[in-house]
């Protein structure tokens, strides 16, 4: 699966992609494994069908996550 390097929460938040990895208990379950580019540059995890999900919440509707272009990212 071909995936982008940065990605915009559709609340606003930039993130850094990282990998995707398995859950030790459930190798079935995937996880994407992403890093905040604000603030403390936190990781974080959530299962990757999540990650990937369309959803629809306070009038939006489309992806939980929206691939960003290098070029595109804030100087």
């Amino acid at each position: 699966m071909e995936t982008a390097k940065y990605y915009r929460h559709f609340k606003g938040g930039l993130y850094k992609f990282v990998t995707i990895a398995k859950d030790s208990e459930n190798p079935d379950n995937e996880l994407v494994i992403y890093q905040a580019m604000y603030g403390d540059k936190e990781y974080w995890v959530r299962p990757k069908d999540m990650f990937f999900s369309d959803i629809e919440r306070d009038g939006y509707k489309g992806p939980r996550f929206i691939p960003v272009e290098e070029n595109e990212l804030e100087k």
